[in-house]
């Protein structure tokens, strides 16, 4: 074989393996982008204001309460529809709250979805029931609600709605001016943190159903509740702060009503007239943060 030859067949064997190493190189590559931008990768599941909920240990689900059409329906994690509840339509002239949606609170039937439903009346009373997702009615106290709801709570003192104790778990209600009651439950809050009855608190994880805020600070609430016409909200900025923005949301999230405060004042006399019968949520924003959210009953 000639030296030609023999070295025109090296340089072609190089220039191939250069190729074959080139091609390797650029697919190890491009598996490791896909790999990176599948580990980073951010996928929007819903545009629908969805919650989540502790259904037991273990059973989380998204969760979404339309007040309108009186329907609870809950969500896989893939976004897919786990199960839709049909809730009762307790009186046409008030307005009605959803809250702890659990499978082992109230009863220890895991088949079956309980929840609360808080109903404000348009005489001023505040009553609670207890349902199954079959209908069924496992409780009511038609004159009373979960402690914190509505400023609902003994004086001086901050009570949560539900705990879990080494002696059991126990719910407390209470409805302004008359006694507390306390009762005993045959279930558990599926979570420590799940014991505030409030669909949007806005602070930890709550009746199982968690909505999630910036910030919190004191001071903040609203009477008469329900109101008809009118409301005045109390309010105490943070120290340091002069100015806020006092802003009402339907319970869809959408924006109602927008006001500025400031620390000059401490209260804002607000019309509910315009506004139709139902459950608002309305809180403080400052540059500090925003405030826990507060929910006013609207009845006609």
């Amino acid at each position: 074989m000639c030296n030609g030859c023999l070295k025109q067949e090296t340089s072609d064997f190089i220039v191939t393996f250069q190729k074959f190493a080139m091609k390797k190189l650029i697919l190890f590559l491009s598996l490791i982008a896909s790999f990176i931008a599948a580990q980073s990768q951010i996928t929007l599941l819903s545009t629908n204001p969805l919650s989540y909920v502790y259904l037991r240990n273990g059973i989380t689900k998204f969760v979404e309460v339309d007040n309108q059409n009186n329907i609870i329906t809950l969500f896989n994690l893939n976004n897919t529809v786990y199960k839709t509840i049909n809730f009762p339509i307790v009186t046409v002239t008030g307005a009605s709250s959803v809250g702890f949606v659990t499978e082992t609170l109230f009863d220890t039937d895991t088949s079956n979805v309980e929840y609360s439903l808080t109903t404000y009346y348009s005489n001023g009373n505040i009553g609670t029931r207890i349902y199954r997702e079959d209908g069924a009615l496992l409780f009511a106290n038609d004159s009373a609600s979960f402690i914190g709801a509505f400023g609902v709570e003994p004086a001086g003192m901050v009570t949560t709605s539900i705990i879990n104790t080494d002696s059991g778990t126990f719910m407390f209600m209470s409805y302004f001016p008359h006694e507390s009651y306390t009762y005993s439950l045959p279930g558990k809050l599926a979570c420590s943190c799940c014991n505030q009855n409030s669909f949007f608190n806005g602070n930890n994880p709550q009746s199982g159903i968690d909505n999630i805020s910036v910030n919190t600070f004191s001071g903040l609430e609203s009477s008469p509740n329900p109101s008809n016409n009118s409301t005045k909200v109390f309010y105490n900025l943070p120290n340091g702060v002069t100015h806020g923005t006092l802003v009402f949301f339907n319970l869809h999230g959408d924006e109602v009503k927008m006001f500025e405060v400031t620390n000059i004042f401490s209260y804002m006399l607000i019309s509910t007239a315009n506004l139709p019968a139902g459950i608002y949520v309305f809180r403080i924003e400052t540059s500090q943060g925003i405030s826990e959210g507060k929910q006013q009953v609207v009845v006609r």
